[in-house]
């Protein structure tokens, strides 16, 4: 059996990937109009004439099935990309906590709190990295903070640093008022000065 010859192919998609004028928008126009050439030649073939009435008389039945698959793909694309939207939007303050930045992570607490991401019931903090954060005067009362990352070069929100031999104990100080030495910052521009319970 003869094969064919891989040099035109591979010359063929080399030419593909050097045309930088295709664009999706392109495509799809260039289908839309093949579209509408093969509907009226297709009309010409079936009745022996080009009517425009009968033309859409062929296409109605397809119609409202077309319409409503049509509706159906974009919100389940609109609602995929809001979720990713929204995921990509936790990472990203996720990680914003975790810098090395103090004004820069107090202000991702601030609206992790606001969004409710790893506040209360939400466990997305859950083993996340904080290692080397500086969460100085950071307000993480009911911040959900299990398992999480840290280390000596972490941040605490009483500018001291986290010690690994005493555990994610230490932490239960900052993030739950139950604790005998539940801490409240003295700095009257901190969001968890002593008089703002659950400031964000």
């Amino acid at each position: 059996m003869q094969r064919r010859p891989r040099g035109k192919w591979r010359r063929f998609k080399h030419w593909l990937h050097s045309v930088h004028w295709v664009t999706a928008r392109k495509v799809a126009l260039v289908l839309a109009v093949l579209a509408v050439a093969a509907a009226v030649r297709g009309a010409m073939v079936q009745h022996g004439s080009f009517s425009l009435a009968r033309l859409f008389e062929d296409l109605w039945t397809n119609l409202s099935t077309e319409l409503a698959s049509i509706a159906m793909t974009v919100l389940v694309i609109d609602t995929l990309n809001r979720r990713r939207a929204v995921a990509e939007e936790k990472q990203d303050l996720i990680l914003q906590m975790g810098s090395p930045d103090n004004a820069f992570a107090r202000e991702a607490v601030r609206k992790l709190r606001a969004r409710g991401w790893g506040f209360g019931s939400d466990r997305s903090l859950l083993r996340q990295h904080l290692s080397k954060a500086n969460l100085r005067d950071a307000n993480l009362q009911g911040c959900s903070l299990e398992d999480a990352e840290v280390d000596a070069e972490t941040v605490l929100p009483d500018n001291t640093y986290y010690q690994p031999q005493l555990g994610l104990e230490q932490m239960r100080r900052f993030t739950h008022p139950q604790h005998p030495d539940f801490w409240r910052s003295d700095n009257q521009v901190s969001p968890a000065r002593r008089d703002r319970n659950l400031a964000v």
